[in-house]
């Protein structure tokens, strides 16, 4: 009930009435506002946090990137490395079937054509260059499946350190929520403390004033 309607329509309770209104609005304004920041506070954070994570993740990209294309350049060096070998392989066993090129006339005089010690040496000779091929072969397989394995490891690395950073961007924003909550909680208590305690004093004062003219009243009377 308002002061006016327990008191009457006195100029003194309207008075009191008045300025309770204003003490009450101007309180329920102060922490209408407060909420209100403290919302717009969360909001900044969890802005701020998402800016952290992008970047954060941009960051694990590049490395992850740089990491990758550094292993890439050694693959290719790798299947470099076998082509090189294959192609020396490839020359030593021409070079030991036909030690004289394509003069046939030589050939002829060197005696290494036809009968059995050319061909032993022909078939030594391709024994030899399939041997290094395969081992090159083997070697260059062994070294571009750990390269994969490593560029595999390398992403579950860097989405393993996304997932990490997504984590604490979570965590942290359930933690302003949380924060948000509580204050604001508090907050609202508080005012509705604070409006219990105008609605108090002016009340007292209304039951001071209503005092003094009932003795003022019969101050009168007794004159």
């Amino acid at each position: 009930n308002s002061l006016t309607a327990v008191y009457g329509d006195d100029p003194r309770y309207k008075a009191l009435e008045a300025q309770q209104e204003a003490d009450l609005v101007a309180g329920q304004n102060t922490y209408t506002d407060l909420i209100n920041q403290n919302k717009q506070l969360t909001t900044q954070q969890n802005t701020w946090l998402d800016t952290w994570q992008a970047q954060q993740n941009d960051v694990i990209k590049k490395q992850t990137d740089f990491a990758v294309g550094q292993l890439e350049q050694k693959k290719v060096g790798a299947e470099n490395e076998f082509t090189k070998e294959a192609t020396a392989s490839n020359t030593a066993y021409q070079q030991a079937i036909n030690p004289y090129g394509q003069s046939a006339e030589e050939r002829m005089a060197s005696g290494l054509t036809g009968g059995g010690y050319a061909e032993s040496a022909k078939m030594l000779a391709y024994g030899a260059s399939q041997n290094r091929t395969s081992e090159a072969r083997s070697a260059m397989i062994g070294a571009k499946t750990e390269f994969d394995n490593a560029i595999a490891q390398a992403r579950l690395t860097g989405d393993t350190n996304m997932a990490e950073i997504a984590l604490q961007t979570m965590q942290q924003k359930i933690a302003n929520i949380q924060r948000e909550y509580e204050t604001t909680s508090a907050l609202t208590q508080e005012s509705l403390n604070y409006t219990q305690n105008i609605k108090d004093t002016y009340w007292g004062r209304a039951q001071d004033t209503y005092g003094n003219m009932f003795n003022e009243k019969q101050a009168k009377q007794e004159q």
